[in-house]
């Protein structure tokens, strides 16, 4: 069952009351979120998406996220020009396993690359997870903690300036991907070139990609 989302498309519930809906005990899912979006009803997908994560997240926590794997992510993007030759990269940890990811990409840009390292570390990941993804990109970061990227698809892609907004392509894939994946995630902005190791070594990998 889709829970409220099943009830939006088959009683034509107004989009303006999603949000309550899907915070609703009987709530949505990620497949239901799938089913607002194939339904046009796009304007409310981020709310469904949101509500199911805070949801997520306080159940989890109720539990003692009894078989939710608590992962940090570091992210890097590094571009020679910009634009001009890239490469991303990202330091997975949970607990005692580490895992370091790098790519490369002949023509981009550096907040290209920050998104797709966003992507790639989260898409390597197997299973629904409790994220906190580190960043020293306050273009990824503010997207997502400030609410930039809902009020970017509540506007049809256009910013406050309504222009359309740049990298919507990743931004979607990313949107996506977090989607597909269940995954809860937190975006956490940390300094950039100063003692964090991983955050450190993530450059070092996203500039050697190059």
């Amino acid at each position: 069952m889709l829970g409220a989302a099943k009830i939006v498309l088959e009683t034509g519930m107004h989009p303006g009351a999603l949000k309550d809906a899907v915070c609703s005990p009987g709530g949505t899912t990620i497949e239901a979120v799938y089913a607002l979006e194939k339904a046009g009803l796009r304007g409310a997908v981020m709310d469904a998406v949101d509500a199911c994560a805070r949801r997520a997240a306080q159940m989890a926590g109720r539990s003692g996220s009894v078989g939710v794997k608590e992962v940090t992510i570091y992210t890097d993007g590094a571009c020679s020009g910009n634009p001009g030759p890239g490469g991303w990269a990202a330091v997975l940890r949970y607990g005692e396993h580490v895992k370091e990811m790098s790519g490369f990409m002949p023509q981009t840009t550096n907040n290209r690359m920050e998104i797709m390292a966003a992507i790639q570390g989260l898409g390597a990941l197997k299973q629904p997870c409790s994220v906190t993804l580190c960043s020293d990109s306050a273009y990824l970061v503010n997207a997502f903690e400030k609410g930039w990227i809902q009020n970017w698809q509540r506007n049809g892609w256009k910013n406050a300036a309504k222009e359309p907004v740049e990298n919507q392509d990743l931004w979607t894939i990313l949107l996506m991907t977090i989607r597909r994946h269940g995954h809860v995630v937190r975006f956490t902005k940390v300094p950039g070139h100063a003692d964090d190791a991983d955050n450190n070594r993530c450059d070092a990998l996203a500039r050697a990609a190059i």
